[in-house]
Formats: structure tokens, sequence, C-alpha cells
């Protein structure tokens, strides 16, 4: 029998994110129904700390969950600027084409949504036309943007679970295809109105289980391996002499090292996203996205440290620590344009190069706020030296 002990209890956090093009309204009010007989379900089978934001695209719903804008969400609760979203603005694309921006919302939410430290990630995207502002056919837009979604997830370690509603469409067939292929490629599942017949209730249970198991998982790899390195400890012949007495231990060490753990984990999941955003074949799509995943980074950063966070100030400091290692970074995105230049060689290197620099600033604004910084007087220029040794060390770790 289990002890509580022995109980795993992941974080989850799900973002439900819906096309508001007036054909969605059906599916919008059918899953605002489900939503809580599909949790109280989940909680029974399938035991988290479960949160759930439910996003418009570009629209709202009223007399349903989807009361806000994932534009308004970014934008205000996680101080996201407008310009630096993928999502394009109500009323910039013909027809409902920005409500049905799919693609895009799953990249912007990868990035920018405010996700728990430690959380297991997923996001739910319903539609019934294009990912890249709608539309009855796939074209090749479509499969960019997809392509472009599905990397920025994965860098993010988010899955992505999608829905395909009822359409007329006689290319039904491949629009439901890629909407299944960002599903399968980012650990996800991809549904369809056959799913739905019923309701959304067993849908939604699917979804929470789904990401729920894989946090539990990971937290139960974690666990074995922590379980093996304390029993490895106490059998060695040093253990004892090595292992401080409770008096040893102060409150004051134990914040700092959850604190210094967490920083760590930031900056090295960071890395490694603009390391993966790196990959992407898009010349300067990648760069963009990068400084996204950088601010996203610092002010996570600034948030352990309980500091206030200034989007315009980061990006500030970010340009000036950089300096020549932008220049280069550009080079080797734009090189990607180039006959005989550009290709797998080029988009390693800017792979690598984005990755070692987030690294380096993130290390950066950690030993300036553990010596009680701010971002008001970070010093860049006395920096220099130590974000070099930073970038180096930060293009081995993404390398490894």
């Amino acid at each position: 029998m289990s002890t509580p002990s022995d109980i795993v209890i992941p974080l989850v956090d799900i973002v439900i994110a819906i096309d508001t093009s007036i054909s969605m309204r059906d599916e919008a009010v059918a899953l605002s129904a489900a939503s809580e007989t599909a949790i109280d379900i989940a909680k029974s089978s399938c035991p988290s700390d479960l949160q759930v934001a439910w996003l418009g695209v570009e629209g709202t719903w009223r007399n349903t969950h989807f009361d806000r804008t994932l534009r308004d969400y970014l934008t205000q609760v996680c101080q996201v600027e407008a310009a630096d979203l993928r999502s394009r603005s109500r009323g910039t694309v013909k027809g409902g084409g920005a409500q049905e921006d799919g693609a895009r919302a799953i990249e912007d939410l990868s990035v920018h949504f405010n996700w728990r430290a430690g959380t297991t990630r997923a996001i739910f995207y319903l539609s019934d036309e294009g990912l890249n502002g709608g539309g009855s056919h796939v074209q090749e837009q479509d499969i960019e943007a997809a392509n472009r979604a599905i990397a920025t997830a994965k860098a993010a370690k988010t899955s992505v679970y999608t829905y395909f509603g009822t359409t007329r469409s006689h290319d039904k067939e491949r629009l439901q295809q890629e909407f299944a292929r960002v599903a399968h490629e980012t650990g996800g599942q991809a549904f369809t109105d056959a799913d739905s017949i019923h309701g959304f209730i067993q849908v939604l249970e699917k979804i929470i289980c789904g990401t729920c198991h894989k946090g539990a998982n990971a937290l139960a790899t974690v666990k074995a391996a922590t379980a093996t390195d304390a029993a490895t400890a106490a059998t060695s012949p040093t253990a004892a002499s090595e292992i401080p007495s409770e008096t040893d231990v102060s409150v004051a060490s134990t914040v700092d090292v959850s604190t210094e753990v967490a920083t760590d984990h930031i900056v090295r999941n960071h890395a490694l996203m603009a390391a993966g955003l790196g990959l992407l074949p898009v010349p300067l799509v990648d760069l963009v996205t990068v400084g996204a995943t950088q601010l996203v980074m610092i002010r996570k950063l600034s948030k352990c440290y309980d500091l206030p966070f200034s989007q315009h100030r980061a990006k500030a400091l970010i340009s000036a620590l950089i300096g020549a290692g932008q220049t280069g970074l550009i080079l080797t995105s734009v090189g990607k344009w180039i006959p005989g230049i550009g290709g797998v060689g080029l988009t390693v290197a800017t792979a690598v190069t984005a990755g070692g620099l987030t690294y380096a600033i993130g290390q950066v604004f950690v030993r300036h706020f553990e010596m009680g910084g701010t971002l008001l007087d970070l010093d860049a220029t006395a920096m220099k030296d130590y974000f070099a040794e930073q970038y180096q060390k930060g293009k081995s770790v993404v390398k490894s």
C-alpha cells in the first residue's frame, strides 16, 4: 500500500486557447460546460496541482470560460510587449484570420505564458481552419507556421493537444493531419469533432491526465535518482564526516540553496530553449524568438529575487551585454539565406551562439541580483569579462 510520502503530486499548467471565429462558438460553450465535471473526474483518477487558463485568440465568448483574450493576458498579466508577440492583431488579417492564428498562438504561449516553476506544461488549441490565419486548405505558409510552433513548443518543453472541429472543406483530411502533426511531434494528442460527439468531458480528462502522468513520471524519476544518490552517500566511507549536523544548517542557507537551484534551472532551461529556437530554418525569425526567450528568463529571475521587472530596461541591458556577440548571431542567422553558406552548418552555429549568449546573460543577472543589485543599477561594462567567460561556458553547456 502506498504511503503519503510515496504519492507523487505533479504541478500541471494547461492553457486552453480557442479560435474565436463564429463557427467555434458551439465548441466554446460545450467545452466550458464540461470543464467542472472533467476536472473533478481527473482529480480522482490522476491527482495533480492543476491550474487551467482559458484564452480566446483575438476574441472572447460570453457565458463561457473564454472571457479574456490571449493578447490581453500576455501583455497585461505576463507584461509582454505587444510588439514581441507573434500573434497578429484583430483586423490586420483578412476575414477571421487573426482569430485563427493557431500556430502563432502556440508560439506565444510556449514562450511568454507565466508557467509555474517546475510545472508540466500543456496547450490545448481548438479550431476548424488552417493554423496560420485560417483558411479551408493547407498551404505552404500553414506548414511553415506549424513547423515554427512545433520547434518553439518543444524547446519550451510544452506538449500541444489539438482539436479540429467540423468543416465542409474538401481539404479536411490534410487539415486534420497538420493539427495531428503539431500534437504528436510535441508529445500531445490530437482530437477531432468525432471525439466530442458525446461532449468534451472525456477529451478534457484525457488531456489533464495525460499531462499529469508526464509530470508524475518526471518527478518519480527525480525522486528515484535522489534516493540512489542518498544511498550511495550513506555507504561512502567519508559520508559520516561530510554530512553536516542539523545545527550546522541554518534556515538562511536552505533558502540560498533553493534560490540557487531555481535560478540555475531557469538559466539552463532558457539557454537550451534559445538553442532550440536557433534551429528554426527561417532567417531572423530565430532572433526575434530568442530575444523574447531572454526577456522571459530575466523576468523569472527578477521574480526569484522579488525584484521589479522592466522590459525596456532588460532589453537595453541585453543589447549592452551582447555587443559584438549579437553581430555574430545576426550574421549566422542571415547566412541561412545565402546559397552554399546557409544550411545545417550555420543553423547549428546559430543554435550554439543563441544558447551560449542566453546562458551568459542569465548568469550575469544572477550574479548581479545575488550581490543585492537590481535592473536599475546593473553596469554592463563592468560585467563584460564575466559575460565573455560565461558565454564560453554556455556554449559548452548547449553542445553537451
